[in-house]
């Protein structure tokens, strides 16, 4: 299958601005391959508690490798070593396979601020749901729309995302809902189903001189697009133009009467 096919139909990839950067650890990326095998070689035949210990007490090469075990007690264990920081973070983030860990490296808000640490672990299969949602809630909601077309995450992972999108818009103020319909040209709209626009984000859109044909043709298609806007739309110089915008706007259920004629 091709790249194209990995998002929802009517789905296009994201071609605005870069994601944002977040608070990032200047310590550099550890050698993965030469701390896995090292982990193999040294702890993973060992008791749970002998490997418990280690991640608690050891230091460098040996703190890096137990990065790589699976059990959640081990990477508590990690979180109370006075020597784990953002680097171990990211390995854990990536690495561990257990959704009860990653549950609690995400307790420590200190490593959460690091961006690379939120990024893995929502590309990680195994992060839980509400693990997720507590990431999603650090993010504006324009964010959290790319996120939910990122194809470097998992596919439950962005539809969980998807469902934290329409909460999270739902709370959102009206300036930040008309911000992610401009910005991404109403194609966060596709997401937002049952969803509706109250007075002041109406407002807000209405006064906005729109010039783009993708961002009419996606509001004309939103169910709960108010009639109000329709209103403006239906006489856009852009829409005189293109009459199948014009005959998009004109089979919307919410267009006032005395414009459909």
């Amino acid at each position: 299958m091709g790249e194209e096919e990995d998002l929802p139909v009517g789905v296009e990839p994201w071609d605005g601005e870069e994601m944002p950067e977040g608070v990032v650890s200047v310590v550099p990326e550890p050698d993965h391959a030469e701390a896995l095998t090292l982990y193999q070689l040294k702890f993973a035949g060992e008791p749970i508690d002998t490997r418990v210990h280690a991640a608690q007490s050891s230091r460098g090469a040996d703190l890096l490798a137990l990065c790589f075990d699976q059990e959640p007690r081990v990477a508590a264990a990690l979180l109370d070593n006075s020597e784990f920081g953002p680097s171990h973070a990211r390995m854990i983030a990536r690495h561990h396979h257990n959704g009860r860990g990653l549950e609690i490296l995400s307790r420590r808000r200190s490593l959460l601020a690091d961006a690379e640490v939120q990024r893995r672990l929502l590309q990680n299969p195994q992060l839980a749901s509400d693990v997720l949602a507590r990431l999603v809630t650090l993010k504006a909601l324009r964010d959290v729309y790319k996120l939910s077309i990122d194809r470097d995450l998992p596919e439950r992972n962005r539809v969980s995302i998807r469902n934290e999108l329409r909460r999270k818009y739902s709370q959102a103020e009206p300036e930040e809902r008309a911000d992610l319909v401009l910005r991404t040209e109403g194609r966060a709209l596709l997401f937002l189903v049952g969803c509706t626009f109250d007075g002041r984000m109406t407002q807000i859109l209405c006064a906005k001189s729109i010039v783009s044909t993708l961002l009419i043709g996606n509001l004309a298609r939103f169910s709960a697009t108010p009639p109000a806007l329709l209103a403006k739309l239906i006489q856009n110089p852009v829409v005189k133009r293109q009459p199948q915008l014009r005959q998009l706007l004109l089979k919307h259920p919410n267009l006032p009467s005395d414009l459909k004629r």
